[in-house]
Parts: C-alpha cells; structure tokens; sequence
C-alpha cells in the first residue's frame, strides 16, 4: 500500500485482491506448516467474497467478481472493458469452494487412498454433507449431543477417516459403508 502506484479502486495488478492469488498464498502457509493462519486468512478470504455478493449503495445485486478492491467492498475498477468480470466462477468460485472445504471445515480427501482427514480446529458445530467422492457420497459432521461432543460419519463405500482434534487427538477409523458416531472423548 506504500507504494506510489498503488490504487484504492484497485486498478488491475496494482492493489486488487485476487481471489487465486488469495488461494495461492494460503496454500502457501500450508505448505509451511502455518495452519491456523492460513485457515484465518481463509476465513477473511471468505468473508470478502461474501460482502462482494451482497447488493452495493446504489442497489445493484452483488456477483462473484475476478478481482476485488482492496479496502472497499466490490469489484476492483481499472479503464479495461473485460478487467473484473463478474460471475467469473474459475478461479472466485472454485477457490472458494476448496479454501471452505480444506482451510475452514478442515477436510483432506484423497480419492486413490480413499482416505479423509479431518482436521478439526476448535470444537463447534462444522462439517459437510453429501460430498460427492466420485462414486461415494460422504458426510462428516461434528456438533454436541447429550452425552458431549459427538461425530457423526457417513459413507456408501469403505473410507478411511483420520481424525485430528485440537492436534491433541488423532484416530485412523476404517468406515464401511452406512453410519456410525463416536464421542470425541472416547478417541
């Protein structure tokens, strides 16, 4: 932002926030073992891109946008007809998608392992259902029950599951097929 060619509208590479280069860098702090950051800065990513769906001051319906303004919400501006698109699902939609299944829910999926990881951060109710896994449709959910914190997992074909909670439990279950639960404490 100190530099001289920076632009508040965003005006192309010279401030806009990128929703690919967002992914980018918290892939990025992945790779280098800075976890809790990056799930924050997806988080933040997340929140950007849903204040941009929001409708703007002048009423016009909010979009999924190539580039946004970096202090502002909406799209970034530049004097280009084609800089900005809206709806522009190739990098703002599927970056979204995988920073919410991978950084915020917590989930690693191999489908020539058949492995998931579950690596829960904190202990609130997250997880997801009916993700389709090729030919397997799996449900992982974490929420409080009577008797504690419980997770409930699903799978039409046999999975392995490793749970990873708080980094202070960790368990490799084999699924078979149909349901189960367990209680976080009995891990």
């Amino acid at each position: 932002m100190d530099n001289p060619n920076f632009s508040e509208d965003g005006n192309g590479y010279c401030g806009s926030v990128m929703p690919a280069f967002n992914f980018m860098v918290i892939k990025g702090l992945e790779k280098y073992a800075q976890y809790e950051f990056a799930r924050e800065c997806a988080i933040r990513h997340l929140y950007y891109v849903l204040e941009g769906l929001m409708p703007n001051e002048n009423k016009q319906p909010g979009d999924l946008f190539e580039a946004y303004m970096p202090n502002k919400e909406g799209r970034a501006k530049i004097n280009k007809k084609d800089w900005a698109r809206s709806r522009y699902l190739l990098t703002a939609g599927l970056s979204t998608i995988a920073l919410m299944i991978e950084n915020v829910i917590g989930l690693s999926i191999s489908l020539p392992r058949k492995t998931v990881d579950w690596i829960i951060p904190n202990l609130e109710i997250m997880g997801i259902e009916n993700l389709s896994l090729k030919r397997n449709l799996i449900t992982i959910l974490s929420n409080k029950s009577s008797r504690g914190w419980e997770i409930q997992m699903e799978s039409e074909k046999l999975y392995y599951f490793t749970i990873n909670i708080l980094d202070q439990k960790k368990k490799t279950l084999p699924i078979p097929s149909g349901k189960c639960s367990m209680l976080i404490d009995k891990l």
